[in-house]
């Protein structure tokens, strides 16, 4: 199984039995904490 099927495959379970259509898209302390690596930093070594 390549990698984009897998991931697919994990979509749609996600989809069909672990999706909460309740939860909203700003968390309710209005933190979203963003994570960045740069390309550089991941091949360097």
């Amino acid at each position: 199984m390549t990698v984009s099927e897998t991931l697919t495959t994990r979509n749609a379970s996600f989809a069909t039995e672990a999706f909460q259509p309740a939860l909203r898209m700003m968390p309710s302390l209005r933190t979203i904490v963003i994570g960045f690596c740069a390309p550089v930093a991941a091949f360097a070594g």
